[in-house]
């Protein structure tokens, strides 16, 4: 159902590095989330709290379409525009890119089939010949809308407003910022945060997990403001 739409958010999608300073000659580096583009100049969205740890230490860099593509010499992430209090952030690395994904003004239905995608669970080596990035992989996992909701999560820097709707999966670490798309590869929402609740039945608990997005309607308001 979803193998047309995974292989064009393939083409679009690419995880977001931050490089910590710690010397002169030494860092440390991480994915941190992931991006998407949107246009054809560079422009790509992904969640505000991605970016929470950013000092003058920090470096954040865009180094490819991983695992298809390693981009050099890699390139810095530019803020374009940003909500931080609603976790939008619109950004920009100096690229012409082709392939980009739609962002959809529809609040994605109740019951709706989406796919969620990102760069969970990352590992990154350190070799004599420099970084070692095999181990950073695209995910996608079908899932479905299973109500709207309007919900506030901590953060970093303050709470963030996550408006859209929730899904049955959740989202993992390096995930945050990813796609939510429907079949045809148009975004519904932005993968942002993961939602626990539990209840006690009789002796028994239950917990239940599942994601929550930002609808991309947001984001494109955000862009053409």
């Amino acid at each position: 159902m979803f193998v047309n739409a995974i292989e064009k958010a393939s083409r679009t999608m690419f995880p977001i590095f931050r490089l910590e300073k710690i010397g002169p000659t030494e860092g440390r580096i991480a994915v941190v989330g992931t991006g998407f583009f949107i246009g054809p100049d560079g422009k790509f969205a992904t969640a505000a709290h991605v970016f929470d740890t950013a000092n003058e230490k920090t470096e954040f860099q865009f180094r490819g379409w991983m695992p298809d593509k390693v981009f050099n010499p890699r390139l810095v992430i530019k803020e374009f525009k940003k909500d931080a209090s609603n976790d939008l952030f619109i950004g920009q690395v100096d690229l012409e890119t082709p392939d980009y994904l739609e962002l959809s003004d529809e609040l994605a239905p109740i019951g709706r089939s989406v796919c969620v995608s990102g760069y969970p669970l990352n590992s990154i080596k350190t070799t004599a010949a420099g970084l070692d990035v095999g181990g950073i992989r695209r995910y996608f996992q079908p899932t479905f809308v299973l109500d709207h909701a309007v919900i506030e999560s901590p953060g970093k820097n303050g709470n963030k407003k996550h408006d859209g709707f929730l899904i049955r999966d959740i989202g993992l670490s390096g995930m945050s910022g990813g796609p939510i798309f429907d079949t045809e590869g148009l975004v519904l929402g932005i993968q942002a945060a993961t939602i626990s609740r539990e209840n006690v039945i009789g002796v028994r608990k239950v917990d239940v997990h599942n994601g929550q997005a930002i609808k991309s309607s947001l984001f494109k308001s955000l862009l053409n403001s």
